[in-house]
């Protein structure tokens, strides 16, 4: 079920519910129609407001059919809760049963208890459903990466198994990694010592990440950005509101900073119209990207063009001194999160800025594409060049092309349809169609088109907008 009422792909993030239940409220009532994903980041069970956790398994199933009611909205990543939760249904061990009475959850122990005896097949839909959701999610809004776990979000792990579950979790406590896959459900910045501090390589470098696990009392004005292998430092904002202490909540839709929320008062922060990139911004950004491009690329090679749009994505707050000179200021007058979008959507379904970078180097330099197509062939690293030269179409931006494509036909403006950027659910604006003769039509709004020539552009439709850009549904294995 898709919401129509809320913007596309807008998301909130709570987390460590612990038995309260006004948070669930929260998502019937209000979240399901402001935002379009709703990601629950664990720790639903345990303490509540008598202490022992009893509305807590109750909370669980009902976020479980909720997830399954609106597969493609409501996400679970569970909590180091849910591991204890599920060690106990696994194991029913005597320490399994301490760990989690001994962390508020007695009556949790007794409902599961009850449950293999009574209802053992109602046990079992829960444990499969918990076992099977990933420990990290990721997703894309308004040009930027947001990535999403319990108390740490390890890209090394991610790159490697998105579908990594508590399942596998449990699996890997026969290994030597243990830690470091367990860090993604108990890590607290500065607080433990049992636990291997995570590595720069680990922390997500293109990415705003989100967690919980870590209440206002355990912070202690600790600020929980973290350092990662490119230079710069990732941003981390945390949801747990210390709900069992202070009857509070809180919710992070990608705003500056989380907001508290409370029983009583529903603020709704949701992303209005208003706050999403306009038709303007992503055209504008496309014409600024080939100036400055090819600027750089006339004085030093595609390495740097590439180089400089990386330090963007990673975070680097001087991304622009990567450009050249001479075209380089008018960056400053360009929304970057205007720039990811259109890498985001050059990426197809696969969401990735570096893949939105390739794709946009390769169509606009073809010899970086074939350069591409020869280095996959023979395993090679690929070699820059600067035999490239800008061919220009009268009245319009210049195109770059090879040497050797430039023989024996005549220039073609490069470039972007507003229709190939943009896409299909922002708001509508009036366009008349423009056609410089031999090249693909941009549409212009009419009062761009006052005073100067119609700018043709390039990529297709299909290569750069996508309708849905929801994140995957995972699937039970």
């Amino acid at each position: 079920m898709t919401n129509t009422r809320a913007i596309p792909d807008s998301f909130v993030a709570i987390s460590d519910f612990h038995g309260v239940y006004f948070p669930l409220e929260k998502i019937k009532e209000h979240y399901l129609r402001e935002y379009d994903k709703i990601f629950v980041l664990g720790d639903t069970t345990d303490r509540g407001l008598d202490g022992e956790g009893a509305k807590g398994i109750k909370m669980l199933e009902e976020i479980m059919e909720l997830s399954k009611d609106f597969p493609d909205r409501v996400y679970y990543v569970p909590g180091n809760h849910d591991e204890l939760l599920y060690e106990y249904i696994k194991t029913g061990s005597s320490n399994a049963r301490y760990n989690i009475t001994s962390n508020g959850g007695a009556k949790t122990v007794l409902d599961i208890d009850r449950m293999r005896v009574a209802e053992p097949e109602r046990l079992e839909k829960l444990t499969e459903w918990l076992e099977s959701q990933p420990l990290q999610r990721e997703h894309f809004f308004n040009g930027q990466r947001y990535v999403f776990a319990h108390a740490f979000f390890n890209q090394q792990i991610f790159q490697t198994n998105k579908n990594f579950s508590l399942k596998d979790l449990y699996q890997s406590k026969r290994t030597g990694k243990y830690n470091k896959y367990d860090n993604i459900l108990w890590y607290r910045k500065g607080s433990f010592n049992d636990l291997d501090e995570v590595s720069k390589a680990e922390v997500p470098a293109d990415a705003v990440m989100v967690i919980g696990h870590t209440p206002p009392s355990a912070r202690r004005g600790v600020d929980l950005s973290l350092p990662n292998a490119k230079g710069t430092t990732t941003k981390v904002h945390c949801v747990d509101g210390g709900i069992f202490y202070s009857n509070q909540i809180m919710k992070y839709d990608g705003g500056f900073n989380p907001v508290v929320t409370v029983t009583q008062e529903h603020y709704d922060t949701s992303p209005k119209k208003g706050d999403i990139l306009t038709e303007e911004e992503l055209e504008d950004a496309l014409d600024v990207m080939a100036q400055v491009s090819q600027n750089t690329l006339e004085r030093h090679n595609i390495d740097q063009v590439k180089t400089a749009y990386e330090r963007l994505i990673y975070g680097d707050k001087q991304w622009p001194l990567y450009f050249s000179r001479g075209k380089r200021q008018l960056l400053y007058d360009v929304n970057p999160l205007a720039i990811k979008q259109v890498f985001v959507n050059l990426s197809g379904e696969e969401k990735s800025y570096a893949k939105g970078i390739e794709k946009y180097l390769s169509t606009l330099f073809p010899r970086y594409r074939s350069q591409i197509v020869q280095a996959a062939e023979s395993d090679d690293s690929i070699e820059t060049t600067k035999e490239f030269k800008p061919l220009q179409v009268e009245g319009s931006t210049p195109r770059f092309s090879s040497i050797e494509e430039t023989k024996g036909r005549p220039s073609q403006p490069y470039g972007f349809t507003k229709s190939q950027i943009i896409q299909d659910d922002l708001r509508p604006r009036v366009y008349k169609s423009q056609q410089v003769e031999g090249s693909t039509p941009r549409f212009q709004s009419i009062e761009e088109t006052k005073g100067r020539n119609p700018q043709p552009y390039g990529f297709t439709k299909s290569q750069i907008i996508q309708d849905d850009l929801r994140p995957k549904v995972y699937t039970k294995r």
